[in-house]
């Protein structure tokens, strides 16, 4: 059976920092996932923005539904992981990013490693489209080889509709030249290294735009807070610098959502330090 990533596309992933599109789910599936994401959403729409859209899904939301938890845990996504960082891999974390339609929100050039307090770049960053990502509903942009230049600094602008925990937006220039379009259909997926710089534009279509994102690290990387939990995916964790956490077996898993709360907290705190502006957490 053909490898999901060659050697090729491994040395793609080094040099240009990212590698798409790469099926990972039916698109029927994907696109089923969606709507119950969606159904969700709409059942909360009562809910101040804070509590329908950042509590809901912005953090570990594989800890909530299972059909989440069914995609972190896919063997597709788990092989090409396994590719890049090793055969034991953790879930840090995942966020579920939905632009409804006509939606002005929108991220900024950024890396993900400006906010990440871990101790090491083998992050893998793996993007879902549940439903396709196209120009018109705000696909993601990647500046092609970034990622060599390591951690940049970030200026903080807190701006109403950027998406990132602090607005923070990569303080460096970015060449046109080398952008590329992540284009995605429904069942696709891209991976981008921790420090690409990326961005996304606002979802301009009449369509809602869902797209899953899920960040992978090998076991021996730690948080650098020393207070981090996550899920072991494959393999053996031989270190124990993470608490480890349980698959839901139902959708608000009783025996899961304590954990899944003390997470988020964690998190919020990590993320937002002091500023009293509730925010959701940075990706594309």
């Amino acid at each position: 059976m053909e490898p999901v990533l060659p050697q090729d596309a491994v040395q793609q992933f080094e040099r240009d920092g990212f590698i798409f599109p790469i099926r990972v789910m039916d698109r029927g599936d994907a696109i089923a996932v969606a709507r119950k994401i969606g159904r969700i959403k709409e059942s909360y729409a009562h809910l101040p923005r804070v509590d329908h859209d950042h509590k809901l899904f912005r953090f570990k939301p594989h800890l909530k539904y299972t059909c989440l938890d069914a995609i972190v845990h896919n063997a597709r996504v788990l092989d090409a992981v396994e590719a890049l960082i090793g055969p034991d891999i953790l879930l840090w974390t995942s966020t579920l990013f939905i632009k409804d339609a006509h939606n002005p929100a929108y991220i900024g050039w950024h890396q993900d490693s400006y906010t990440y307090p871990l101790d090491g770049d083998e992050v893998v960053n793996v993007w879902v489209a549940l439903t396709d990502a196209t120009l018109e509903n705000g696909a993601m942009r990647f500046f092609k080889g970034s990622n060599g230049l390591g951690p940049l600094d970030h200026a903080e602008t807190w701006e109403e509709y950027h998406l990132g925990s602090r607005g923070e937006t990569v303080d460096t220039g970015v060449n046109d030249e080398r952008v590329v379009d992540v284009l995605l259909e429904a069942g696709q997926a891209s991976i981008h290294h921790v420090d690409l710089i990326h961005s996304s534009q606002p979802n301009r279509s009449g369509e809602r735009r869902i797209g899953y994102a899920i960040r992978y690290i090998p076991a021996r990387l730690w948080d650098t807070t020393r207070r981090g939990t996550a899920m072991l995916v494959r393999g053996e964790d031989r270190y124990g610098h993470w608490e480890l956490e349980p698959r839901p077996s139902v959708d608000y898993d009783p025996r899961v959502m304590p954990i899944y709360e003390r997470a988020m907290g964690i998190r919020s705190d990590a993320s937002l330090g002091d500023n009293e502006t509730d925010r959701a957490f940075t990706e594309a």
